[in-house]
């Protein structure tokens, strides 16, 4: 195991880098009191598109969430924009 660099944030962050190289792992283990949030599900992503608000709802469900966690933005977003690209050939 490596020895990480990044320090803990007190404000909200984007945490990018490379594929494999413990983004997740690391936001695990250092923000474990986190709702967290992972795009790749395709359940969690299509209750979030169809109803935005939820978002908004989990987080206020639970008053002990310190932090958010959305993994896998990226991904989510390439996967949108390659869908609209097909639909207009």
């Amino acid at each position: 195991m490596y020895t990480r660099a990044l320090s803990l944030q007190k404000n909200s962050f984007f945490l990018f880098g490379p594929r494999g190289v413990g983004k997740s792992f690391w936001l695990k283990q250092n923000y474990s009191q986190g709702l967290r949030i992972d795009l790749l599900k395709s359940d969690i992503f299509l209750k979030l598109q169809q109803k935005p608000r939820l978002l908004r709802e989990m987080i206020e469900a639970d008053a002990k969430i310190l932090w958010v966690i959305i993994d896998e933005v990226q991904k989510r977003v390439l996967q949108q924009r390659t869908i609209r690209r097909e639909k207009d050939f």
